[in-house]
């Protein structure tokens, strides 16, 4: 009993860990030589925007499309740190008996 109580113990660090870490990144990227910056929170969302002067060369239309870059830029860093992630966790979660892992294991169950 002592085993599977710190074995459940030792899952619900790693999960806390992996819930603090998902819900505190946040991702930066810059457009038009670093006068567009945008930052996303963790869920994506706009978390700050900051234009420097010259930023989109007085263009409307141009400083559109590099604050959109720039979000699309962040978004897909957001979703690789994201994956890291998770990938970290699904191998340090992983004790699937007889070393079969979480891709076979699953895998098998869709047969």
């Amino acid at each position: 009993m002592d085993a599977i109580t710190a074995e459940a113990a030792a899952h619900l660090a790693v999960l806390e860990r992996l819930h603090r870490e998902l819900t505190s990144l946040t991702v930066t990227a810059r457009a038009d030589e670093g006068r567009v910056v945008v930052q996303l929170d963790c869920a994506g969302a706009l978390a700050g925007l900051q234009l420097r002067p010259g930023a989109g060369r007085g263009d409307a239309a141009v400083l559109s499309q590099l604050i959109v870059e720039a979000a699309a830029a962040a978004a897909r860093e957001l979703c690789t740190r994201r994956a890291d992630l998770t990938a970290e966790f699904l191998e340090e979660f992983d004790d699937t008996p007889g070393g079969q892992g979480t891709e076979e294991a699953s895998g098998a169950s869709n047969l």
